[in-house]
């Protein structure tokens, strides 16, 4: 994927973007909100 590729939108890409594991990292990203000493995104 070059530069240009990325300027477009996701419709008009050479190279399908798609989501995955969206499930799988909201239980991640929540364990780690929950921890008292965190770094702080």
């Amino acid at each position: 994927m070059s530069g240009d590729d990325l300027a477009l939108p996701y419709d008009q890409r050479k190279v399908n973007v798609s989501q995955m594991l969206q499930d799988e990292a909201q239980k991640v990203w929540q364990e780690y909100r929950a921890l008292p000493q965190r770094t702080r995104y």
